[in-house]
């Protein structure tokens, strides 16, 4: 192998692990104050992204789903959680829930991120069911 090709694959490897370590960081690390939040959920149609291409498109590799949530104000909320959660969450097609005139709520265990506004990964602690027509956003 030449010299300029393990060069370049030097730096192919250097900016992957420094793309790996940056998103550790901005993503994983938290303050360490875990918060129960309970919010009903909202069910968003198409999920073009919120300005977060790289963090959603890094959870969505890692096997976790954005969740949104109802926040009560204009902006709007999710939470990231693993995709056997995102199921208990999305328990079947929202027309069904509709019909069936419920929705759910969760009670969720977050951490925010130490360097950015946001949570990691949320697990949940509870779900109930709402006697309600559920909130569903296109």
């Amino acid at each position: 192998m030449s010299k300029g090709r393990k060069l370049f694959l030097a730096w192919v490897i250097g900016i992957f692990c420094t793309l790996i370590i940056l998103f550790l960081g901005l993503y994983r690390l938290t303050n360490f104050h875990s918060q129960e939040i309970t919010k009903e959920i909202q069910y968003q149609l198409i999920d073009l992204g919120q300005h977060d291409f790289i963090r959603s498109t890094s959870e969505m590799v890692l096997g976790n789903r954005r969740i949104w949530v109802v926040s009560g104000t204009e902006k709007k909320e999710w939470f990231y959680v693993s995709q056997s959660d995102f199921e208990r969450l999305w328990p079947e097609p929202w027309p069904q829930m509709k019909e069936k005139n419920y929705t759910l709520e969760a009670t969720f265990f977050v951490h925010p991120l130490l360097f950015l506004d946001g949570y990691a990964i949320a697990t949940i602690k509870e779900i109930k069911h709402l006697q309600k027509k559920p909130v569903v956003i296109k």
